[in-house]
């Protein structure tokens, strides 16, 4: 059936259902016999972030793909899924699925507003991932009774760098944020001096921008997303049951 044009929508997801879990949507339709990819990522208010290139039925083109490299690492490809298929919800009553169930939505988040530190559309995209790094490491201080510490510390230590990686971005985001505030309150001429103190910060943060994005770009990051992913399918661990509600007093 055709519809103004638009013949048939494929819709794709990637390994682990990568782009589900972080709430991603990818698509491809034929419109007027021509192949255009269709990617929508939310955003924290309003409308989607939206890219659409046209592009071949294999690979999506370059427009999608530079959005997609956390997604599309270690050579990952899309894989043709039903377009009313979703992530099945399991609710777990032992001590690692309820561990596995709360890591995993710290990597969805990653993942989630991964593209948006990229594009640097948003600041609350670098401090969504400081949060879940954050989240993620003090959910594994507080596993530690049943975790293998050899595969746990390491990974909360990677956790802390890249949350130290975005650290600069995030610091500059909330002073800039802030000064702007406090300058608009201004009359001139301190609101002209103001305005150069600005614009050095902006400078500045230009620098944290790039610094993250290559953090972002690092073979370290993605292995860091791929023990996040493992650590979904199931945590390595050294005994068996352990009382959560011991941990939550621990913690507490």
């Amino acid at each position: 059936m055709t519809v103004d044009g638009v013949s048939e929508v494929v819709f794709y997801d990637l390994p682990e259902r990568r782009l589900t879990r972080a709430g991603l949507t990818l698509s491809r339709r034929l419109e007027h016999g021509k192949g255009v990819w269709h990617l929508e990522l939310p955003r924290h208010e309003g409308d989607p972030f939206v890219v659409e290139q046209a592009g071949g039925p294999v690979t999506p083109p370059s427009d999608v793909r530079r959005v997609l490299p956390a997604f599309l690492r270690n050579g990952s490809g899309p894989e043709r899924v039903p377009d009313d298929l979703e992530l099945e919800a399991v609710e777990a009553d032992d001590a690692i699925g309820r561990l596995r169930s709360l890591l995993d939505r710290q990597y969805a988040s990653i993942l989630r507003h991964d593209p948006g530190v990229r594009l640097d559309l948003d600041a609350e995209d670098v401090h969504a991932i400081r949060v879940a790094a954050r989240r993620a490491r003090a959910m594994l201080r507080a596993a530690r009774p049943m975790l293998d510490p050899s595969w746990s510390e390491p990974l909360r230590d990677e956790l802390k760098w890249l949350g130290g990686s975005l650290g600069r971005r995030r610091d500059l985001d909330v002073l800039i944020a802030r000064l702007q505030g406090q300058i608009d309150e201004l009359d001139q001429p301190e609101r002209t001096s103001a305005d150069a103190l600005l614009e050095q910060l902006a400078q500045e943060r230009e620098t944290a921008q790039a610094i993250a994005v290559d953090a972002l770009r690092s073979d370290r990051y993605y292995a860091l997303l791929d023990q996040l992913e493992g650590a979904a399918r199931g945590p390595r661990v050294r005994r068996g049951e352990v009382s959560l509600r011991k941990f939550a007093r621990k913690e507490f």
